[in-house]
């Protein structure tokens, strides 16, 4: 191990810094696609938040996440319903995400994408009028199951997060009781829904096998890279 990657693992920064590196070392000729994965509470949006916030003033940065491409409440099982398979079959629009932006950021796109197609806390369907990206922008794309096969092949980069289920919990209940109306429920929900149902997509598709960079993020100021693998530049 490099005296870098020692640094990278214990350090918070030198984790974010690594990726930076690998981000911009990249030529493909159109905007470099992040995809940041892991489970509920892993950790996702605070490190995209992070790797946006630093990777501004290098590149154009295009900030978005699963959440914005959810399908309609009517059309996605309740917690309870057909839960686990269902959070990962029913809950995100997969082809809206891939059509809306990872094509038209890719090698043959027109550059014209949308962050977003639907809005959960108001259950409606939204229609964002089309961006242009630069062709030097980055992509920093987070949530559940944005490793899986129907999106894959569209990062150029791929992580994913790693967290011990007892400190998902903590963090989930803390974050989501309010949404849920009460630890009890917010807890309920992450043991008998969220977590099965990702455990069940980690299962089928092995998310971590086929991400370049693999995290764990238990202690989120002492991430500790286990894999490194950055992708071949074009």
């Amino acid at each position: 191990m490099t005296a870098d990657s020692a640094r990278a693992e214990g350090c918070r920064e030198g984790l974010l810094s690594r990726i930076v590196a690998m981000v911009l070392g990249l030529g493909v000729g159109h905007p470099v696609r992040v995809g940041i994965d892991g489970s509920d509470a892993a950790g996702k949006t605070t490190l995209a938040d992070e790797l946006a916030e630093r990777l501004q003033g290098h590149r154009p940065v295009i900030r978005a996440g699963v959440d914005g491409f959810r399908r309609p409440r009517d059309a996605r099982p309740r917690p309870g319903e057909t839960f686990p398979g269902g959070y990962f079959d029913d809950w995100f629009d997969n082809e809206a995400v891939v059509d809306g932006l990872l094509l038209p950021l890719g090698p043959a796109g027109d550059r014209r994408y949308t962050t977003m197609t639907f809005d959960d806390r108001a259950d409606l369907r939204v229609v964002a009028p089309a961006q242009v990206a630069a062709s030097d922008a980055v992509l920093v794309f987070d949530g559940v199951f944005v490793l899986q096969p129907a999106l894959v092949a569209y990062w150029e980069v791929g992580l994913y997060l790693h967290a011990d289920e007892g400190e998902i919990l903590r963090r989930g209940v803390a974050r989501d009781s309010e949404w849920f109306g009460g630890e009890e429920a917010a807890l309920h929900a992450l043991t008998t829904n969220f977590l099965p149902g990702y455990r069940r997509y980690q299962e089928l598709h092995d998310p971590a096998a086929v991400a370049h960079v693999v995290v764990d993020n238990t202690d989120p100021q002492h991430p500790v890279v286990q894999k490194f693998t950055p992708p071949a530049s074009e």
